[in-house]
């Protein structure tokens, strides 16, 4: 199998797994919980899948909210999946966050996107980037999907012009637009 083939199949069945949410089935209809047997949800046995990609052809996945618009596209040099505990580790991460038309787009060593959680941490000195040119950098980055929010630890620098905010943690919403900066 050729190294192309077999990255593209990697990633693939990284893919597949990173959208793998087990659900619970629907509780039973009253005259159906007495005759019916019980449901059985089927599980994937614990795995780890591990994705090589390069410069030219990164480990790509996407999050989607559920009206179809994305939430963010993360690109890798690698990337290992672990479904026993949900959690995907990516190095040398760059992630470009949507809401709306507005984008922040991240640089950083390393990324843990944790479906438990619903978490995206960005860590080893982050760079951030609004699309509006706010410029923000931190030793940590955490992106809350539920919320839209970001938080930033360590070593807090934000720039928008002229004007420089530092501190050590950060609280903001995914625009850099409502931020409160802490010592």
């Amino acid at each position: 199998m050729s190294d192309r083939l077999r990255r593209g199949y990697t990633l693939a069945v990284l893919l597949l797994l990173a959208g793998c949410h087990p659900s619970a089935p629907a509780p039973p209809s009253p005259a159906a919980a007495t005759s019916a047997p019980p449901v059985t949800v089927a599980t994937f046995p614990p795995l780890r899948v591990s994705a090589q990609g390069s410069v030219k052809a990164p480990v790509v996945i996407e999050s989607f909210r559920t009206d179809g618009s994305k939430r963010y596209r993360l690109e890798a040099r690698s990337a290992l999946y672990d479904n026993a505990r949900r959690r995907a580790r990516f190095r040398q991460a760059h992630v470009i966050f949507y809401r709306g038309a507005r984008t922040l787009t991240v640089d950083a060593p390393a990324a843990l996107v944790d479906h438990n959680t619903q978490t995206v941490t960005m860590d080893g000195g982050v760079h951030a980037v609004s699309d509006d040119g706010v410029a923000l950098s931190c030793r940590r980055m955490v992106y809350h999907s539920m919320t839209d929010h970001v938080t930033g630890d360590g070593d807090v620098r934000m720039r928008s012009g002229n004007d420089v905010l530092t501190g050590g943690h950060l609280e903001s919403d995914l625009r850099l637009e409502q931020v409160t900066v802490s010592p």
